[in-house]
């Protein structure tokens, strides 16, 4: 009887350590690829941070893998209507490219891809809008100051433009929006903004129906 007990016993130690193996490899390991970050957290407070991929180990039930993009990733904004310094009222469409480059400072301050598009929007967006307001339209779709013409049906003649100053030009606004939203970025929020750019200029619903009232009366 003593050895059957004793039997039983060794069985249900080695069931109970075939169960903790399966246990530590299942919730233990992980993998890191290439194209990610991970940060293990102990009971959410972070502990480490990977940036090599590879096979790793936490601790399970107590330690959890919170995988980061390490890839370059997207922002589009939605068209918001500004004013120009010359009182054109336009919807103006950007959109930019950033990554994560401090994965520590990323995951304290937002956690979330959908928390950082967020932040995004309110510091790249709301750069843009003060940007544009302070600049003219001329200077808005322009990077040169050579003559711009145009046909219609009745003539053909040379549109006035304001004159570009100091090398300014759509290139030179776009890169004020870079410069003065990459640093709050980096230092809050541990991204990287690679760059900005307009996707899409025009003027609002009721700007293009006074041009086209325009338009008529002129050819009337």
């Amino acid at each position: 009887r003593r050895s059957k007990m004793k039997n039983a016993g060794i069985q249900i130690g080695l069931v109970v350590a075939l169960l903790a193996g399966v246990i530590v490899v299942n919730d233990g390991l992980f993998v890191v690829r290439v194209d990610r970050f991970a940060i293990v957290t102990e009971f959410g407070a972070p502990k480490r941070v990977l940036d090599e991929p590879g096979l790793y180990f936490k601790i399970p039930a107590i330690q959890d893998a919170v995988e980061l993009d390490k890839r370059i990733m997207s922002w589009d904004d939605q068209p918001q209507e500004v004013i120009t310094l010359d009182k054109k009222r336009i919807y103006i469409n950007s959109f930019a490219r950033w990554k994560v480059t401090d994965p520590l400072k990323y995951y304290t301050a937002v956690r979330e891809e959908v928390v950082a598009q967020m932040n995004l929007d309110k510091i790249i967006g709301g750069n843009i809008r003060e940007i544009v307001s302070g600049n003219l339209l001329d200077t808005l779709v322009r990077d040169t100051n050579r003559s711009l013409t145009y046909t219609t049906e009745d003539s053909e003649r040379e549109r006035a433009t304001v004159e570009l100053k100091d090398g300014r030009g759509r290139s030179a606004i776009v890169q004020d929006v870079v410069m003065l939203s990459r640093e709050e970025l980096k230092e809050t929020f541990g991204i990287e903004l690679i760059d900005v750019d307009i996707k899409q200029l025009n003027y609002t619903k009721s700007a293009q129906d006074a041009t086209i009232r325009q338009m008529i009366s002129e050819r009337e």
